[in-house]
């Protein structure tokens, strides 16, 4: 059979960070990989927006699409194209939102919706339909059956994810070079763990994988790192430094091997200060950036979020990490409680910490998250363009307009301010390199932004006043 797996394309109308990365669509290269005896092909329509084209030359039997919460309208009316095509093709969808609101998929030009991890199921999905069996005892899925959705029994977790097949990244080598991360063009991006065993209000990490915590092996690892080519490795993990003694084995293998890439990875702040020593190893083999979840920038900020770290924690994990001259990007979450004294907080704490690199997000209610579950009757707006985590649904303290204004001014002062010659050319580089930068820096410090959006797909909000430059 003929299976066409797209990633779908960048909304212009979202203020998010698609400008400055745009990494490979591992977990369909993935997908791929668990379907060998079938012809597949990936479209990343982030790059090639040729899907009528690619509908007539390769004439899929199945089609499957991986959608964010921000993506679920755009990708029904994809639907309704690819069905429009043929109305034969076996239309699927997964990833996060699938598997917390497969309801928002329920649309006659859907035939199934993928609950979980996908490997086993889609592998499943894929060996029943070109046999022309039912789908009513595959695990995880929804399926429609006489116009409407049956779900079947739960998908347990893969257990051991060595089992999990390398990627097939030969089925993205023509887009390689189209793929970044800020300014570097050659990376890889590797999968060595899948979950987390903390409860962060505003994270759906947990609650996807069950609250589960699983790893490959550093074999594993090291032979899918030697596979990529690649002069650079993002490790995607959620928190890549959660199992301690793995991460020692990892860099102990990385130095037998000889290994030299360029490295970056996602960690917590207490984690950084409790491998402390692993860092300075980490550096040794590669480590080039840290993005870290700094998240809130006093201690009610950290509280709220159910974070389990401490303020010294975070300013002590800035601290290793700038000691061994690893670049930082910071998360911080902005809350719509926040009055003008809490932005020019956030604006202290990244000068008082020189950090030159800083994510700015404001609290969203992603679905799945305890947040989401917790204040479900106070959100604003169930449009999910306005889920880019850059937008508000909540009532914010100083107003919509106030709020947008200290925003887009926080970001700017961020993005401006450098630390020493080493973050002035950095920034440079950045500018000069990354394919969006432009795009992206004027759209996050432009108070029009966010306001047009959200006044565009609020229906309560008509009484905004029309937006006003900042200076």
């Amino acid at each position: 059979m003929r299976v066409l797996l797209i990633k779908p394309g960048d909304n212009p109308s979202i203020v998010g960070y698609d400008p400055i990365i745009r990494a490979e669509p591992l977990g369909l290269e993935i997908l791929a990989a668990c379907i060998p005896q079938h012809e597949v092909k990936i479209l990343d329509l982030r790059i090639e927006d040729n899907l009528r084209q690619t509908l007539y030359n390769f004439k899929p039997d199945v089609v499957g699409v991986t959608s964010l919460t921000v993506q679920v309208e755009e990708v029904k009316k994809m639907m309704g194209v690819i069905k429009a095509f043929d109305k034969n093709i076996l239309t699927v969808i997964g990833g996060h939102h699938a598997t917390f609101k497969p309801e928002d998929f329920d649309s006659i030009n859907i035939d199934v919706v993928v609950i979980g991890e996908g490997e086993i199921t889609f592998s499943e999905l894929i060996e029943h339909y070109s046999r022309g069996k039912s789908f009513d005892n595959i695990a995880g899925i929804a399926y429609r059956h006489s116009g409407r959705l049956e779900y079947t029994a739960r998908r347990e977790y893969i257990k051991d994810l060595d089992k999990v097949p390398a990627p097939r990244r030969d089925l993205v080598k023509k887009y390689q070079k189209k793929y970044f991360y800020l300014y570097h063009n050659n990376f890889a991006t590797v999968e060595t763990s899948r979950g987390c065993v903390h409860n962060c209000s505003f994270c759906a990490v947990s609650e996807f994988y069950n609250r589960t915590y699983r790893v490959k092996s550093p074999h594993k690892i090291v032979e899918d790192i030697e596979k990529t080519g690649a002069d650079g490795i993002f490790f995607i993990d959620d928190n890549f430094l959660q199992d301690f003694a793995r991460s020692e084995a990892l860099i102990k293998l990385i130095e037998k091997k000889g290994i030299r890439k360029k490295i970056f990875f996602i960690t917590r702040s207490d984690h950084v200060v409790q491998n402390k020593h692993l860092i300075k190893r980490w550096k040794k083999v590669g480590l080039w950036g840290v993005f870290i979840g700094i998240d809130g920038v006093n201690p009610d900020s950290l509280s709220s979020f159910n974070k389990s770290v401490s303020m010294e924690q975070n300013v002590t994990a800035v601290k290793i990490l700038q000691e061994n001259n690893i670049n930082i990007l910071a998360a911080i979450i902005i809350r719509p409680e926040y009055a003008e004294a809490d932005f020019e907080e956030v604006k202290y704490f990244i000068e008082d910490n020189k950090l030159s690199s800083v994510q700015l997000t404001i609290l969203t209610p992603l679905p799945g998250s305890s947040l989401y579950k917790r204040k479900f009757n106070e959100i604003l707006s169930h449009n999910y363009e306005l889920y880019d985590c850059m937008h508000l649904l909540f009532e914010p303290r100083v107003g919509f307009k106030n709020f947008y204004k200290e925003f887009s001014r926080l970001y700017k002062s961020s993005l401006l301010r450098t630390y020493g010659i080493k973050d002035t050319f950095l920034k440079i580089k950045m500018l000069l390199n990354c394919p969006g930068v432009f795009r992206f820096v004027r759209k996050i410090i432009s108070f029009r932004s966010y306001y047009s959006l959200q006044h565009k797909n609020h229906a309560g909000m008509q009484n905004f006043e029309q937006p006003e430059a900042i200076s």
